[in-house]
C-alpha cells in the first residue's frame, strides 16, 4: 500500500507575506492613479495609499493576520480594512461623494484589492515552496 504524500506544513515566510499584502495594495493604488490622472503624483499617492495601508496593517494587527496566515484570516481583513480604507481616501479625497457612485467605487476596489492579495499570497507561496523543494548546494 502506498502512502499519501506528506503535505509540506512548514509556515510561509511572515516578512514576505506582509510585503506581498502592501505591494498588491500599492499596485491596486498605482492602477487607480493611472487610470484617473489628477495633481502631483506625489499626493496623489499618498492620500489614495495612506488610508489603505494604515487600515490594513491596523486591522492586520487587530485580527492577527500574520500570526495566523492563511485564506480565512486573509478575507477576515480584507473584508474589514479595504472598506474602511476606503471609506476614510473617499472622506478625504472628497470623490466619489454621491452614494450609488461611492458603491461602485467600493465594489470596485474590493474586487480588485482581493485579486492583487491573492496573486501576491500566490507569489509568496510559489516562492517559497520553490525555496523548500530547491535542493542545498
Amino acid at each position: 500500500m502506498r502512502a499519501a504524500p506528506r503535505r509540506d506544513t512548514t509556515p510561509l515566510p511572515i516578512p514576505a507575506l506582509a510585503v506581498s499584502d502592501g505591494l498588491a495594495l500599492i499596485v491596486f493604488v498605482l492602477v487607480g492613479i493611472e487610470q484617473h490622472r489628477e495633481a502631483s503624483l506625489r499626493v496623489v499617492f499618498l492620500r489614495n495609499a495612506a488610508p489603505l495601508l494604515i487600515a490594513w496593517f491596523a486591522f492586520a494587527l487587530l485580527l492577527r493576520l500574520y500570526r495566523r496566515p492563511g485564506l480565512a484570516p486573509l478575507v477576515r481583513t480584507w473584508l474589514v480594512a479595504v472598506p474602511v480604507g476606503v471609506t476614510v481616501r473617499s472622506l478625504i479625497v472628497g470623490s466619489p461623494d454621491d452614494p450609488g457612485r461611492f458603491l461602485t467605487f467600493l465594489a470596485v476596489s474590493m474586487s480588485f484589492t482581493l485579486v492583487f492579495l491573492l496573486i501576491g499570497r500566490g507569489a509568496v507561496w510559489f516562492v517559497a515552496g520553490w525555496r523548500r523543494e530547491r535542493p542545498s548546494s
